[in-house]
């Protein structure tokens, strides 16, 4: 009588373990299904956020560019404006000393 219970409890046992380890496995894989859904997320948020970046940075070198554009034209402008008058006073210079 005692050995057929040790003998079920042992049957027990092992079908226990055997029910455990299934389970186990059937932790790892859920575990391993809910990492790699995760690093999808990530991966995705991490792509829009580079993304944002990339376009934020370029639109701002862009502004910047369009702004060095606008300083050139500016000095070009200003340079043409201050040779015209250099050769005005060179002109009224000619003529003061030419007349005396």
């Amino acid at each position: 009588q005692e050995y057929r219970y040790a003998r079920e409890k042992e049957i027990a046992q092992g079908e226990t373990q055997m029910e455990m380890m299934a389970m186990r496995e059937q932790m790892k894989d859920m575990q391993t299904d809910k990492r790699g859904g995760n690093m999808k997320v990530l991966d995705r948020m991490t792509a829009s956020t580079e993304a944002g970046q990339l376009s934020l940075i370029f639109s701002k070198w862009a502004g910047h560019c369009e702004r060095e554009r606008i300083h050139r034209e500016e000095a070009m402008k200003m340079q043409d404006v201050l040779a015209a008058k250099k050769m005005g006073a060179r002109r009224t210079l000619e003529k003061t000393l030419g007349v005396s």
